[in-house]
């Protein structure tokens, strides 16, 4: 009998039991929507981190000084100076190089905020080429560059004032400078909107007078793409060595990319685990297949041994039964799959990250298309070769 005889009929005894086959698939079900949906999940918040840091400026790097001597600081032994940034602004492939000034580089800055008795230290940065969204006041007007207001974020507010509400209009001391409150940002629901949630904003101008004094402690720059990034490092380290080679300590780059390898490793090894776990669905799953195929193999002995009697090979009738239970939990993975990224989709939308979806991939589908057919061959094969067994005469009259 040919390979697609004996699907027709592996179809046809399916057909013959769809309430018990469709019991038999629930276990299936159960195992295979679980899986996909904590798939779904993990892979959809490791392409939201990806995503989140790629557009958050994720080929800027630090170069930084580690001091063989820890007592000394960088304001002692200055290991940057100007001539450094003109230098590394120089390597073929480096882009946008920036000083980094005390304990914040030159678009940056770090304080005291202080309203009468409150106080809070706070990050401040450059309000250009940025708009978050206000709750309360407004947001810088064109040429006010060099008037004394900033736009706080919530936490500041709620800190120095009693309400957000009251801080629009009030006039805050940052490091002996008065500057008036002019809005209110709102708190960003994103993990990785960090400017929003953590810094004030004041112009360019005021950020300037406020770090120009300070010395440099660490250098930023950006990598054209298409630049080999390790080979820039060398470069820049080296530049720097080469300039201050009688200071005691080496310098380092920092990648940001190593961040977004570390959380995405975190978040697969988490979801590996845990859809191990569910995998014990499916083994539950597996088992009720086997059961249902031992009462099928019983109840049609009379049938398997009329088919022996006629010329059907042990083979023939091996096949037909393990045809049988992959066709039942490949079709019960199939509907797992389908109610896995639905279950996903549906736990993805109450997780408070702003912009996050579940994601289904391609990968993800194969896998666990295989895994359903894995385990119907696993679970099957043993009845199957039960039913191939029997012996024809005694299985007709029994």
């Amino acid at each position: 009998m040919s390979i697609v005889n004996l699907i027709k009929t592996s179809l046809y005894s399916i057909k013959a039991h769809k309430l018990r086959v469709f019991l038999t698939m629930i276990g299936i079900i159960i195992g295979i929507s679980s899986t996909v949906a904590i798939k779904s999940i993990g892979d959809g918040l490791s392409h939201y981190i990806t995503s989140s840091m790629e557009s958050s400026n994720s080929n800027r790097y630090q170069v930084y000084f580690n001091y063989d001597n820890v007592d000394m600081s960088s304001d002692m032994l200055e290991p940057f100076d100007e001539n450094d940034i003109n230098d590394i602004r120089e390597i073929e492939g480096v882009t946008d190089v920036a000083a980094s000034t005390g304990m914040g580089s030159t678009d940056q800055g770090y304080g005291e905020a202080r309203f009468f008795s409150n106080t809070k230290q706070i990050f401040y940065t450059s309000y250009e080429n940025v708009k978050p969204d206000i709750q309360s006041g407004r947001w810088f007007y064109e040429g006010e560059d060099k008037d004394k207001t900033i736009v706080i974020n919530e936490d500041t507010a709620k800190t120095l004032f009693d309400n957000v509400n009251d801080a629009v209009g009030k006039g805050i001391t940052i490091n002996d400078d008065t500057y008036e409150v002019i809005g209110v940002t709102k708190k960003s629901e994103s993990l990785f909107d960090y400017e929003t949630s953590y810094y004030c904003f004041i112009s360019k101008y005021n950020l300037e007078s406020f770090n120009k004094a300070d010395y440099i402690s660490s250098v930023y720059f950006s990598v054209d793409p298409n630049y080999d990034t390790e080979n820039i490092f060398s470069k820049v380290e080296n530049t720097l060595s080469k300039n201050h080679n009688n200071i005691g300590g080496k310098y380092d780059v920092y990648d940001p990319s190593q961040d977004v390898q570390l959380i995405t490793t975190m978040v697969s090894a988490i979801t590996t685990f845990v859809t191990a776990i569910t995998g014990i669905a499916l083994f539950v799953g597996g088992v009720g297949v086997m059961n249902i195929m031992y009462v099928s193999v019983t109840e049609r002995k009379r049938e398997i041994g009329i088919r022996r009697a006629i010329g059907a090979k042990p083979i023939t009738i091996l096949f037909q039964f393990l045809f049988e239970a992959i066709i039942v939990t490949f079709t019960g993975g199939l509907i797992g799959i389908l109610l896995g990224y639905l279950l996903g989709k549906g736990v993805g939308s109450f997780i408070p990250i702003d912009g996050f979806k579940a994601v289904m991939t391609m990968k993800t589908f194969l896998s666990s298309s295989i895994i359903s057919i894995i385990v119907g061959i696993v679970f099957g094969i043993i009845p199957a070769r039960n039913a191939s067994k029997l012996d024809p005469i005694k299985a007709i009259y029994q």
